[in-house]
């Protein structure tokens, strides 16, 4: 049976909280870190969903608040750095295939993701990425991303425009895929309190755990 923990890890600027959702399997697996977006938590909506997922698909998935619920540009991305930093050491210890790293991130939390996959020595470590609905400010990306990456947008996204997305595709190298849910919008239909998923997050679940499975 798949198991949740919390955890609680000292930064030089912050004290970050977390929840660590374990498989049944045993030993050490393939781990996905997860990163919310702007004014987001760990508990919003579809993340606990998405983690158990994870979990039943035989990933170790690790989320946390941000500090200042991601609303502090620069700081999110440090929270992010010591997190990954933290994942098979003092956070699951034993439990983490250190060489099968996967990064998930969610609106600005996407953005977050993107800049630590390419910062060294993630670039080399991380194996696998996925945005959905991220932000694509060109400036902040560098090119340097190795990881395979899914990027994942709603059609109607009313908080990131779907262009968004698509200049993110046009930037990437690598081994990449630009998928575009018709009628989803920025949360894919997903409030808070989770009622359940709606078609349009079914179908970035989907797409989320496949890519996992097949990179890590």
């Amino acid at each position: 049976m798949n198991e949740t923990i919390p955890f609680r890890l000292e930064t030089p600027s912050s004290t970050l909280h977390g929840l660590i959702d374990l498989p049944a399997a045993p030993g050490e697996r393939p781990t996905v870190v997860i990163c919310h977006g702007f004014k987001g938590f760990m508990e919003w909506g579809f993340f606990p969903y998405l983690a158990t997922l994870l979990a039943q698909r035989g990933f170790v998935a690790i989320r946390f608040n941000l500090s200042g619920t991601g609303m502090q540009p620069g700081d999110e991305l440090a929270d992010l750095l010591a997190v990954l930093a933290a994942t098979g050491e003092t956070l699951a210890p034993g439990r983490v295939d250190r060489r099968r790293l996967g990064l998930f991130g969610h609106g600005r939390g996407g953005g977050d993701a993107i800049l630590a996959a390419a910062r060294s020595p993630w670039r080399d470590r991380v194996r696998a990425l996925v945005t959905w609905a991220a932000i694509a400010d060109a400036d902040r990306f560098p090119p340097a991303l190795r990881a395979a990456w899914l990027i994942v947008h709603g059609a109607d996204d009313e908080t990131v425009p779907v262009e968004e997305g698509r200049r993110l595709a046009g930037r990437a190298g690598g081994e990449k895929e630009l998928r575009v849910i018709p009628g989803a919008s920025h949360t894919f239909g997903s409030r808070h309190p989770f009622a359940g998923p709606t078609p349009q997050l079914i179908q970035a679940l989907n797409a989320t755990q496949r890519w996992f499975r097949a990179h890590l």
